[in-house]
């Protein structure tokens, strides 16, 4: 079994050097980078219940102490159909690192599509370097199942929206502990807004630990499918924050999308 790789920058291992700088661009208008995809076969643990989506899903991981620990993530569409986007506080941190991360789509219960361990973890520079919270993201790649199958034919795969207006009608979903202890997909719908603080996210949302890196959605449809412009980065007064995903999310995702 392949685990997976820390790489701060994986671009750099293409030859490739992605800026680090601290500014985000000013947003010149949405742009699109991937549109959503349904799965081969719609189905999951989870298909009856109300909002239920199997693209998005859980990421579990190993820690330095023996402990285990878990996140929410999504899958994205790309051209190789085996991007996963989650928060980079999940994935990259001080000190010893989390590995054997494996992704779960559709969690619901214990119950599960089948699961796929990472190839490759991917956070933005700017978290990996200075963890700026603007930029609390990350893209992983995953390996195929044994029989060949990638996770966007298995449990579809969202799109993806960078230089969004800050306020937008959004569905939130994740994992958060606070819902049955992270076993049920957990969802909320709202109004986000700038954050004048720090130029994030913010949504009146009480996702807690365990939501984090869950994406938050425009346009999100009755299929389980929509569009992540950002992701759960933090709840504090049972308000979530996500950062701004503008031109360097889209040099990142550029890096892993044909991986």
């Amino acid at each position: 079994m392949r685990i997976a790789r820390i790489a701060p920058v994986l671009a750099l291992l293409l030859g490739v050097v992605l800026t680090g700088g601290t500014a985000q661009a000013a947003p010149s208008g949405p742009e699109r980078l991937a549109s959503p995809v349904a799965p081969a076969t719609a189905q999951g643990p989870g298909a009856k219940e109300a909002l239920y989506s199997t693209t998005n899903g859980k990421l579990t991981y190993d820690l330095s102490d023996g402990n285990n620990g878990a996140c929410s993530a999504s899958s994205v569409n790309s051209p190789s159909g085996r991007v996963v986007l989650t928060a980079a506080h999940c994935v990259h941190r001080l000190g010893p690192q989390p590995s054997n991360f494996v992704y779960h789509p559709g969690y619901q219960r214990g119950d599960k599509l089948p699961s796929f361990t990472v190839a490759h973890v991917v956070p933005a520079p700017q978290w990996a370097e200075r963890r700026d919270r603007k930029f609390d993201y990350a893209f992983l790649v995953l390996n195929d199942l044994p029989d060949g199958r990638r996770v966007a034919e298995v449990a579809g795969a969202h799109g993806l929206i960078i230089n969004t207006a800050y306020r937008e009608q959004v569905h939130v979903a994740g994992y958060p502990w606070r819902i049955e202890n992270g076993e049920a997909q957990w969802h909320c719908a709202g109004v986000a807004l700038r954050d004048d603080g720090s130029n994030r996210h913010k949504i009146t949302c009480d996702g807690n630990d365990g939501a984090s890196g869950g994406p938050w959605l425009r346009n999100y449809q009755p299929s389980g499918l929509g569009d992540v412009i950002s992701v759960t980065s933090s709840n504090v007064e049972k308000v979530n924050r996500g950062p701004y995903l503008g031109p360097e999310a889209r040099d990142l995702y550029n890096s892993v999308k044909d991986l």
